[in-house]
């Protein structure tokens, strides 16, 4: 090729496919965290959900022990319930920090899904800009500035 506005053509072209192919594939990852956003979000509120299924069970169960070991054991049981009550403390406050951790996890991906989609708009930003190039002069326009210029 002997021609440089075809050589620079050629170039130009292949940077906006490679820019083309970069937005592309950015909006695909950022489908993909959207979806895993969709689906965390789907996965808390059913752990959230099944954990508050297990505290109830959990309640309801010892609810009935206990009634069971007073009847059986008299004032022994308030020794009994005692201690159980330290358990479904420790319990509750387990299941609370696994909830917690959920939520972290959560935070993490929607400060990431918010990185990526600011890099895809710098991105777009920089292809918009890189598209608005100045005019190109004329064919004699190069001859007429360097007489001017030597004058």
């Amino acid at each position: 090729m002997n021609n440089p506005w075809a050589m620079l053509a050629c170039y130009v072209v292949s940077g906006l496919g490679t820019c083309g192919l970069l937005w592309w594939i950015l909006e695909k990852q950022y489908a993909t965290f959207r979806e895993d956003h969709r689906d965390t979000r789907v996965f808390t509120a059913a752990a959230i959900e099944a954990l508050r299924d297990i505290k109830n069970s959990c309640d309801r169960c010892h609810l009935a022990t206990i009634a069971t070991v007073k009847a059986e054991m008299g004032s022994v049981a308030d020794k009994i319930v005692t201690s159980m009550r330290v358990e479904h403390e420790l319990t509750r406050s387990g299941t609370r920090d696994i909830v917690a951790a959920i939520g972290r996890e959560e935070d993490r991906t929607v400060e990431a899904l918010t990185g990526v989609r600011q890099v895809v708009d710098l991105s777009y930003d920089l292809l918009k800009q890189r598209d608005a190039s100045p005019p190109v002069g004329g064919t004699g326009s190069a001859v007429r500035d360097s007489a001017a210029a030597g004058k």
